[in-house]
Formats: C-alpha cells, sequence, structure tokens
C-alpha cells in the first residue's frame, strides 16, 4: 500500500490527441496559469515542497497538463518520493505517450532509481531535433556508464558530440566516464574541454566525496596547481573529513599564492580552532579581519573561537559589532538548527541564547530560537513562557507572529495544559482572524482530546486534508489501532469523496480486523470514485487472492493492468496469485516481468526467490540472490534471502555473517533479527540469540513481533513462567487480533490446556479462515485432547466449518465417540492447511499423528517421511523415531533420533525418545545419559526429571530416583510438579512392597493427594491414590479413586481391572462379615444359655459340682468372647491369598505426539 502526498484525479483514457503538449485545455485558464506559474518558479528556486502543492492545485483544474504532470514528477523526484514520482509518470504517459518532457522525466527518474536498464530504453526512445535530444543523449551515455559498458559509454559520447560538438553537459559525461575507468587527469582536461574552471569547481561541489572525487581533486590541483580555488577546495574536503592538519596545510599553501585570499585566511583560522590552537587561531583571525573587517564569515569564526571558550558575551559582542543584528542571528540558526534533541541537552546553547537576549531583549528571532530549543528538549512549560514573551513583542512581521503563536499553542498543549491551551488559541484567531495555521494547531489539540469529528473539521478547514491522510497511516506503525478506525469514521463524514481515506479504510478492515467483506466493500466504495485507482485497485486483487477467491482475483488484476500496463503493484498481486495456486513457473515469469523494469525491486527478488526455493530450484534460488547482491550489497533484503539459502544448505555460519550484515545494514529489519535467532541456536550460541532479542525489545517494547519472538524462544528453552510474561503482553497491544489469538493458544498448548488452546485458535481462524498455519495448531490442539476426555456435560461441538459460519455436519464429541470426532475433526483441519500451502509440515506431521492414534502405523510413517522430505531442518524426526520405537524396529528409531538431536541442541523430545530407545533396549547407562541431556536442554519441563528417575529405577538406583524427583519438585513451577509427585508416589510403593514398610505407604499416599490437588482433571494420579489405598487396606477409598480415575478416563483397562478386583474383594468382605456375626450370634447365645443353665442348676440342685462349675465357666466364657469377636476374625487373611492389583509398566514415551507451530521466524511464509 502506498500513500501519495498529491491528491490529483487524472482522466480515464488518453486524450483524442496523444502528442498533446502543455497547452491548457479550456476551463479557468487564469487561475491554472497563476498556479502553473507559480509552481515553476517554486521548482527554479528548488522549494520542491511547495512547487509539489502548486502542481497538485493546477492539476487539479487542468488534470491532463502534460507540463504540470511533468512538475509534479520532477518535484516528486527531487523530495525523493520515488514510488509516488512513478505513479504520476504512469498516468500522464497514459495520457501522452509520446510527449518528450515527460518521456525525459521518467529517463531521469530511472537514473535516480539506478534502474539504468529502463533508463537506457526511455532515452533510445527519445528522437532527435528536439529541445531535450541533447540531455536525452548525455542520459543515454550516463545509463551506459552506470550500466559499466563503457566501450558503448564512450562510442554514444562520441556520437553526441558530433552533434553537439560545444555541448558542457556531454563533455562533463565524457569526464565522468574517464574517472570511472580511473583515467582521471584525461578526466579533467575532457572537463576543460568544454567548461572553465569555476565550472569544473562548481561540479565538483555539488558531487558526492567520494574516493572518485577525491582522485579527481587531486588530478584537477596537478593541472591547475596555481588554483587557488582547488586549493581551497581541497583544503575544504580535508576540513569535512576532520583531518585538520592536512586542511591547515592546504590553506597555508593557497595564502603562499595569494596571502589576501579571504577563503583560506577563513579556513585556516577554522583549522587551527579545531586542532584547538587558540592563541594561533586568534591571531589568524585578527589578521584576516584587518583585510577583511566587514566580512560577516570572519566575524563569526571569531565568535566561534569565543564560543568554544566559552566567553559568550564576548562573541555576542563579536556578532554585533556596529549594529550587525543580522550577523547574530546568522550565528544562531547555523549553530543550532541541526540540534539533536535525542542527546543531552548542551548547556552551552541555552547559555548563549540568553547572553544574546539579554543584549537584544526584543528580538523575535533569538526568543523564537530559545523557545525552539526548550520546545526540542520537551521541556514545554518554559517554551510556552518563551514564546508568549516574543509574541507580545510589537512590530514582529505577520508571518512571524503566526509561527510564534502557533508554537506558543504546540507547547502549551503538549504540557497538557489544555485550558490553557484553548485560551492561547482563542487570543491567537482574535489577532489572526480565520489564520489556518491557528486553526491547524486547534484540530490536533481536539485530535489529542479525541474529539475526532471536531479535529477533522478543523483540519479540513485549515486546508490540511495531507496531514490527515498521514496521520491516519501513521497511526498503523504505532499501533494506535482504535484511534486509526475512529479517525478515518470521522473523516469519511467530512470527506466521503476522498478516494484515499476509503483506500485507508480498506486496509484498516483487512490488516486490523481481517474483516475481508468490509476491505473489500471501502475497495470497492474507492473505485466508484476513481475507477483508475492503483492502490484501490491493488487492494481490492489482494484481498480476493486471501479469501482464495482466485477467479474472482484473477479477473479483478487483469482489469487493473488494463488500465495500468505495467503497474508493478498490480503485477506483484498476480505473481502472488499463480503462487497461491501453485503455478510457481507462471509466478517467476510474473516476477521477471517485474524485474525488466524493476531490477532492484526487493518484493519481486524476494518473491521469485520463494517460487524458486518451493519449486525445488535452490541453484536458480542463490544465482538470483547473488545476482541481487551484485546490484545492492548492503540490501538488506538481499542479505537476507541469501542467508535463509545458506541456512537450507546448513552453512550456518555464513547465514549467520549474511544476517549480520543484514542488521548493520538496515537495523530496523526485524526479519534478519529473527533469523539471525534461528541460526545461532544451530550454531549453539543460544544465550547470544536471548541478548540479541532482550536488546531488540528494549528498543521497541511495544513491537507485537518481537514479543512475539521472544516469547517462543524463551518457550522453546523451557521457561514458560518467562513466556507466560512476554506473551501476555500481547493481550495489552492487540487483545482482538488473529497475531494474538495464536500465540495465546500456542502458550496454553505447551501448558496442557488443550481446551483454551483449541478456542485461541478457533478465534484466530475466524479472523484468518485461509492461514494454514492456524489450521494446523488448531489440529494439534485437538489431537492433544485425546488424553483429556471432555464431560458429558458439555454441549456438541461443530466442525471448524460450521463453527466458522459455514454449513457442516455435527460431530458431537459424546463419550462413546469423542476420540475419532476429535480426529476427525483434526483431520479436516490438516487437509484445509494441505490446500491452502501443499508444502506445510505441520500439516503433515499432525496426519501423521492422527493416523497412529487410529492404528494405522504405515500411513503414519508416510506422513512423517513426507514431512521430513519437504523440510529436512523442520520435518517430524522426532516422532517418526517414536513411531519405529513403537514398531520395534529400534535401529531405524536410532537413526532418525540422533539426526533429529543434532539439527537441534535444545530439543528436549528428540533426547527423550533417544533414551526410550535406549531404555528399552535395555542400555540403561546410555538411556540415563540422555535423559540427563534432555534436562540440560529443557530445565523447566517435568518430563525429564522424571524419565531420569524411571530410567534410575530401572538401574536399582532408587536412592538417586527420589533426590532427582525431589529436587525438581523444588524448582519447576507448581503446575508442572503434578508429574513428578505421581512418579515419586509411584518409587515410594516400590520401596514400601519391597520393605513392608507401611510409612513409605503413607507417603506415597501424600504424594499422590498432591498430584490430585494439583491436578485434579487428570485421571492417573487418582489410580495412584488408588493402589496406594489398596496397599494401605482401605479397599473403600480405593474403589473410590479408581471411579474418579474412570470417569475422567472411561478407557483406562487398569483401572476398570483393579475396581472390579476391590468390588469383589469388598463383596467377599461383605459375605464373611455376615456370616461371622452370623456364627458369633449363635454361638454366643448357645454358650451364653449353657453358662446360665449351668449356675442355676449349681445353686438349685446339687448336681452340679463345683469342679465342673469351675471347669466348664471359663470355657463357656471363652466362647461367648470368641462369638462376639467373629464378625472381626472372618475379615483376617491368609498369607498369600491378598490379590494383587495391576499397574500399568511405567514408559517413557507413548508413541508420537507431535508439536505446535507458530511459523518458522527463518522461512519466508510466502505471499501476504
Amino acid at each position: 500500500m502506498r500513500i501519495y502526498s498529491a491528491a490529483i484525479t487524472l482522466a480515464r483514457r488518453p486524450v483524442d490527441n496523444p502528442q498533446a503538449t502543455g497547452t491548457a485545455p479550456a476551463g479557468p485558464d487564469a487561475e491554472f496559469e497563476k498556479l502553473y506559474e507559480r509552481a515553476q518558479q517554486h521548482l527554479n528556486h528548488e522549494e520542491f515542497e511547495e512547487a509539489n502543492k502548486a502542481f497538485a492545485d493546477a492539476l487539479n483544474l487542468s488534470p491532463r497538463h502534460a507540463g504540470a504532470l511533468s512538475g509534479l514528477a520532477v518535484s516528486l523526484r527531487k523530495l525523493d518520493k520515488y514510488e509516488e514520482a512513478q505513479h504520476v509518470l504512469n498516468r500522464a504517459l497514459f495520457l501522452h505517450p509520446n510527449n518528450e518532457q515527460l518521456l525525459m522525466e521518467q529517463g531521469a527518474l530511472c537514473l535516480h532509481r539506478r534502474n539504468y536498464e529502463k533508463a537506457l530504453e526511455v532515452f533510445v526512445r527519445l528522437p532527435l531535433g528536439i529541445p531535450e535530444s541533447e540531455a536525452a543523449l548525455k542520459g543515454k551515455a550516463e545509463s551506459l556508464r552506470r550500466l559499466k559498458r563503457y566501450d558503448e559509454a564512450s562510442q554514444a559520447i562520441l556520437q553526441a558530440l558530433q552533434s553537439f560538438p560545444q555541448s558542457r553537459i556531454i563533455r562533463t559525461e565524457q569526464a565522468y566516464l574517464l574517472a570511472a575507468r580511473d583515467r582521471f587527469d584525461e578526466s579533467i582536461e575532457a572537463f576543460l574541454n568544454g567548461n572553465d574552471e569555476s565550472a569544473l569547481i562548481q561540479e565538483l561541489q555539488n558531487s558526492a566525496r567520494t574516493t572518485v572525487w577525491e582522485n579527481l581533486v587531486g588530478a584537477a590541483t596537478r593541472r591547475l596547481p596555481k588554483s587557488l580555488s582547488f586549493l581551497n577546495l581541497r583544503a575544504g574536503f580535508f576540513l569535512q573529513e576532520q583531518q585538520y592538519d592536512k586542511a591547515l596545510e592546504a590553506f597555508q599553501s593557497a595564502l603562499a599564492i595569494d596571502s589576501s585570499n579571504a577563503e583560506a585566511h577563513l579556513g585556516r583560522a577554522e583549522a587551527l580552532r579545531k586542532l584547538a590552537r587558540f592563541e594561533e587561531a586568534v591571531k589568524a583571525i585578527n589578521e584576516a579581519l584587518t583585510m577583511y573587517p566587514q566580512d560577516p564569515r570572519m566575524l563569526r569564526e571569531k565568535a566561534c573561537l569565543y564560543y568554544d571558550h566559552q566567553k559568550y558575551d564576548e562573541a555576542v559582542e563579536v556578532l554585533l559589532e556596529k549594529d550587525h543584528e543580522d550577523g547574530l542571528i546568522t550565528f544562531v540558526k547555523s549553530h543550532f538548527d541541526g540540534i539533536d534533541f535525542n542527546k543531552a541537552p548542551d548547556p552551552a546553547v541555552e547559555t548563549f541564547l540568553q547572553a544574546a537576549i539579554a543584549r537584544l531583549p526584543k528580538n523575535e528571532k533569538l526568543l523564537q530560537k530559545l523557545g525552539e530549543y526548550h520546545l526540542g528538549y520537551k521541556q514545554y512549560s518554559q517554551a510556552a513562557e518563551v514564546f508568549g514573551r516574543a509574541a507580545e513583542i510589537y512590530g514582529i512581521s505577520q508571518d512571524s507572529l503566526q509561527e510564534i503563536l502557533t508554537q506558543k499553542i504546540q507547547s502549551l498543549r503538549l504540557a497538557g495544559s489544555v485550558e490553557e491551551a484553548y485560551a492561547a488559541i482563542a487570543g491567537a484567531l482574535y489577532r489572526l482572524p480565520g489564520n489556518k495555521a491557528v486553526i491547524a494547531e486547534r484540530a490536533w489539540l481536539f485530535y489529542q482530546r479525541k474529539e475526532y469529528d471536531s479535529a477533522v473539521s478543523d483540519f479540513v478547514e485549515a486546508g490540511e486534508k495531507e496531514v490527515l491522510r498521514k496521520e491516519i497511516t501513521s497511526l498503523r506503525g504505532k499501533l494506535k489501532l482504535e484511534e486509526r478506525a475512529r479517525l478515518i469514521e470521522a473523516a469519511l463524514t467530512k470527506l466521503d469523496g476522498d478516494v484515499q481515506l476509503w483506500v485507508e479504510r480498506g486496509w484498516r478492515y483487512y490488516e486490523d480486523q481481517r474483516q475481508f467483506e468490509n476491505a473489500l466493500n471501502s475497495f470497492d466504495e474507492a473505485l466508484k470514485i476513481d475507477p483508475d485507482h492503483e492502490d484501490a485497485l491493488e487492494g481490492k486483487c489482494a484481498i480476493l487472492r486471501l479469501e482464495r477467491k482466485f477467479p474472482e482475483a484473477q479477473a479483478a488484476i487483469e482489469e487493473g493492468l488494463r488500465r495500468h500496463a505495467e503497474s508493478r503493484e498490480l503485477l506483484i498481486q498476480l505473481g502472488w496469485l499463480q503462487h497461491s495456486q501453485w503455478q510457481l513457473d507462471k509466478a517467476i515469469a510474473t516476477f521477471d516481468r517485474i524485474l525488466k523494469t524493476h531490477p532492484y525491486d526487493q518484493v519481486a527478488i524476494q518473491s521469485k526467490i520463494l517460487a524458486l526455493k518451493e519449486g525445488d530450484r535452490i541453484p536458480e534460488a542463490e544465482e538470483v540472490a547473488n545476482e541481487a547482491l551484485g546490484k545492492d550489497a548492503s540490501n538488506a533484503v538481499f542479505l537476507c534471502e541469501r542467508g535463509r539459502l545458506y541456512y537450507e544448505r546448513d552453512d550456518f555460519q555464513k547465514a549467520e555473517e549474511h544476517y549480520s550484515k543484514a542488521i548493520a545494514a538496515d537495523p530496523d529489519y526485524l526479519d534478519a533479527y529473527f533469523n539471525r535467532v534461528e541460526v545461532l541456536k544451530r550454531l549453539n550460541r543460544s544465550d547470544e540469540a536471548l541478548k540479541m532479542l532482550e536488546g531488540l525489545k528494549k528498543a521497541r517494547p511495544d513491537d507485537m513481533g518481537v514479543i512475539g519472538q521472544l516469547g517462543w524462544f524463551v518457550l522453546g528453552a523451557g521457561n514458560s513462567l518467562r513466556a507466560r510474561q512476554e506473551l501476555e503482553s500481547l493481550l495489552r497491544l492487540d487483545p482482538k487480533s488473529s497475531f494474538t489469538s495464536n500465540y495465546m493458544g500456542v502458550l496454553a498448548f505447551f501448558e496442557e490446556r488443550y481446551d483454551d488452546a483449541e478456542a485461541e485458535f478457533q478465534k484466530a481462524l475466524k479472523l484468518e479462515l485461509n492461514n494454514d498455519m492456524y489450521h494446523s495448531n488448531l489440529a494439534w490442539a485437538l489431537v492433544r485432547q485425546m488424553r483429556e476426555t471432555r464431560s458429558e456435560t458439555k454441549s456438541p461441538k461443530h466442525t471448524w466449518l460450521e463453527s466458522l459460519g459455514q454449513s457442516a455436519g455435527v460431530i458431537e464429541r459424546t463419550p462413546a465417540n469423542a476420540s475419532e470426532g476429535l480426529l476427525r475433526e483434526a483431520e479436516e483441519h490438516c487437509r484445509a492447511a494441505l490446500q491452502i500451502s501443499p508444502n506445510s509440515t505441520d500439516a503433515y506431521g499432525c496426519l501423521g499423528i492422527i493416523a497412529f492414534k487410529r492404528g494405522r502405523l504405515i500411513e503414519s510413517e508416510d506422513f512423517f517421511k513426507k514431512s521430513i522430505e519437504i523440510d529436512a531442518k523442520e520435518g517430524n524426526y522426532v516422532d517418526l523415531g517414536a513411531l519405529y520405537a513403537q514398531m520395534g524396529r529400534y535401529d531405524e528409531a536410532l537413526i532418525v533420533l540422533e539426526k533429529a538431536r543434532t539439527l537441534d541442541r535444545t530439543d528436549m523430545r528428540a533426547r527423550l525418545e533417544l533414551g526410550n530407545v535406549y531404555l528399552q533396549t535395555e542400555k540403561l547407562k546410555e538411556a540415563i545419559h540422555m535423559f540427563r541431556e534432555a534436562m540440560a536442554a529443557s530445565p523447566d519441563s517435568p518430563e525429564p526429571p522424571r524419565a531420569l528417575a524411571l530410567g534410575l529405577m530401572r538401574n536399582a538406583e532408587f536412592t538417586e530416583a527420589g533426590r532427582v524427583l525431589r529436587k525438581a519438585i523444588r524448582y519447576l513451577d507448581q503446575s508442572k510438579r503434578w508429574q513428578l509427585h505421581l512418579a515419586l508416589c509411584q518409587l515410594l510403593s516400590d520401596l514400601a512392597d519391597k520393605n513392608d514398610d507401611q510409612d513409605l505407604y503413607n507417603e506415597a499416599l501424600k504424594e499422590a493427594s498432591t498430584a490430585i490437588l494439583l491436578k485434579p482433571e487428570h485421571a492417573s494420579p487418582y489410580f495412584y491414590a488408588g493402589l496406594v489405598r489398596y496397599k494401605l487396606e482401605d479397599y473403600g477409598r480405593a474403589l473410590k479413586h479408581f471411579r474418579e480415575c474412570l470417569k475422567r478416563d472411561p478407557d483406562h483397562f487398569d483401572a476398570e481391572q483393579n475396581a472390579r478386583r476391590v468390588r469383589a474383594l469388598l463383596q467377599s468382605e461383605r459375605v464373611r462379615a455376615q456370616s461371622g456375626l452370623y456364627v458369633g450370634a449363635v454361638l454366643g447365645t448357645m454358650c451364653a444359655g449353657l453358662l446360665a443353665t449351668l449356675w442355676i442348676l449349681y445353686f438349685k440342685t446339687d448336681k452340679i459340682k463345683p469342679t465342673m462349675l469351675g471347669t466348664l465357666s471359663p470355657i463357656l466364657l471363652g466362647l461367648i468372647f470368641v462369638a462376639f469377636l467373629m464378625p472381626w476374625l472372618s475379615k483376617l487373611k491368609l498369607p498369600g491369598v491378598e490379590a494383587e492389583l495391576s499397574r500399568p509398566k511405567e514408559k517413557v514415551s507413548t508413541g508420537p505426539t507431535g508439536s505446535v507451530s507458530f511459523g518458522s521466524s527463518s522461512l519466508s511464509a510466502g505471499p501476504q
């Protein structure tokens, strides 16, 4: 998207007479001529901003005027707005395809943009016999010289000199050609053949200071050794380069030839001052002043001497000699206009200004300069006070008064003194009724207070529509998205016919909210106003392409190219459209078409390289990148692309060198930083990568891309707590963006909150339906939920299509079909991702996981291999290795997992899976070593210490296993400890079994209970709590835990088996208890009856002897006691009779699990 400074509406078809020149058509001729003449005057005086505005105003009256179009293009070129100048010329040449004036400007613009091939085509096209043909021949020769086609350039110059033997510009071009061939003495001779000495000096003064320039000056000095002008020019160059000794020597040589030369006297004094030889400098300047007492330059140099000595009053007095106020003002401007307000304030500046004001208290220019000093350093209250003093001075000009009053208002506004600012505005409008500059300041005050309707009204009244447009554009970069939206809507209420505002609205809907339909409607509104508007055409084509409405996008691009045959923006869209449809050869041809006319076009080169890479034409991609760097070796984009290609070839050292060069060439090019991070990780320099990202965030604290990269980096390093702190700051910056939702999903995924991850990825996908990465990420979240069975009370979920408002069937995730429903939904997203991006490694990896979960192991292997085939670095090596381990193909698993381990030293899963293979093959020492490596790679993950503990237990190192688990529990985040508590529970339980130690069982139960508290939604803590309860013979609670486990995982086979066994045991206990109670009651009743009968007979008869009573009574009493204990005695177990409960064999790995991605920064995401 491009914003142009000139709001012009050109005709929509060529004029009947294509040879039309600068003659104005019928209409308000007088007003047009007045504007056109004023524009030409501004252009001649090099007042390019004013010329630009005047030409635009003239074109509003006469949109087809070739001269005005050419002038507008010239002014834009001089302002370095090359894209906008080309935009004007495209339309102008559509109207006047053979206009020599426009063609000349097109050639000049191509030269400025270093598009020398195109410039050559234009200059060759120009006919001879026109006033511009001399310049055209010169342009042809220059183009050939710039292309280093020196022989052809020399021939062209000789032919040109036959037609124009006295041409200065052609002789000058001949001189530059000779200089380019290092023939400097001949170059000077050639120049002097067509020019005099003063012209040579002027040409050298206006040329860039390069090594060639220095050699030319040296040659000129040899050619004209007595020329004071060249000696002074050379000495001035040394001054500029801070080579003060050489400068002094050159100025003294000039004085040796002419002791009265003013330039040499002045330069000598300055060189001595810069060398801090102050006494000699004072003597030199006094000597100069005796010769030139009225020369203001001498006075300024003497003032500089006093200023450097901090003698500010003396400096002021020197500048005011003979009431020379202008000298003081000139000195102030030359010294203080270039202040860098990003650096600390220099007290000398303010002190000098105060000294000058004390001497001239009524000079508004000095007060204004002091106010600007305070304003620049954000000392707003002081600035407002000084501007107020300046405004009260009597007799100042209207222009000065306007400037001072607006600066006062600005200072009050920035100081937050709203009421005072309003009062100052009222006072200013009283003194300057209807003044547009004051009204513009009022607009800014309204804008600052977010009164957008009033602000827009004032901007329009002040004639500052372009300022309004630029502010709207700038808000995007400042991430003030809500302000941007409100300002656009307010502006459209006043300027509903402004095509650029509709275009801005379209991009706003796309960039800020991904509302494609509203964006498309906005671009259509813009095209209703101006069907030829290139920005609107570009926006419409982009939206249709992003919505994957390829036929409509193709038709829109063809219509746009019919109106703008070689529009670079529309051709870019065409190339991206072809790329999106995987028509890579056509896309490459389209980018080549762009590069014919724009050989340095970064986007075209970048897109061509990407298309070549995806078409497996790597050597050609490297050739394109090398060619681009040959044209511009310091271009950050080209350096980055070459670095990516080195990265693809595993030449990480060269890749890092190119990314470092790209950062040095353009410190604001973030892709270079992000790519370098990936390479530094490969080079085992992760600490350096982290420092670079932290420094980048410090410099750009609100840049969402930087925050996302830093969060992802620390998350990958296992520091999830810091990752959460970093990534949650995205919610403050832009909570509604798909970018933020995706990162929140990634964070939830790594924290095993898969439901939350799914919800965040769904939100991102609703904003960008055609984003393959979001489809893949959502698929991963769905697949991972298979271990987290959803509650039956949840509402049935729909497929992703229906959740996005499209027609689709419903997959109810009830317990019976929950797993398959999740897999089907995940598979839909993977297929959608592959439809958008056929080379999506994430999608193929996820399909491999889905196939594995369905038991289709061969199909799963094929998908993993496909992902590796597509991307040899980011493919699913770990999952393929884990699959091989599950299939018992351990040798193949070792090869693949070693490759994964080599590719990424921070890949924890590769090391865990490798350790698992060693564990399965009874190589316990190697397994333990790998698990320790995994802990080092991801110190904040609970899986490595758990795996290490398991390996140590298998190696009978129970004490060390316990130490590892307890240490990990101490330093890991609470949310991650539950697995470690569970592993410690298992360790303690095993030790209790070996030693028959009840205390260890109680400790194990505490660990299981802690795991339940930390992870109440997971089945495993309840399962192991049930096992320990059983060991403690608490069968009722054991059964309750097994039931809780089955609620969370109905497919848990061991829990189901154990629950059945405990139920059977409890049933058996109940039967024994009931039998014991019955037998005890009968036996007790009988014994009690016999005892009572015995004692009755003893007392009433003599049949019972005391001996019998003494013998039978204890026996009966004992039997009664036994009968009382019978219910409890029935619960006694005989050794070896107790049933053993089952538990699954502990594993480090359960097979491929996959991983979520957010798009690798080291690879281009392709056309956006």
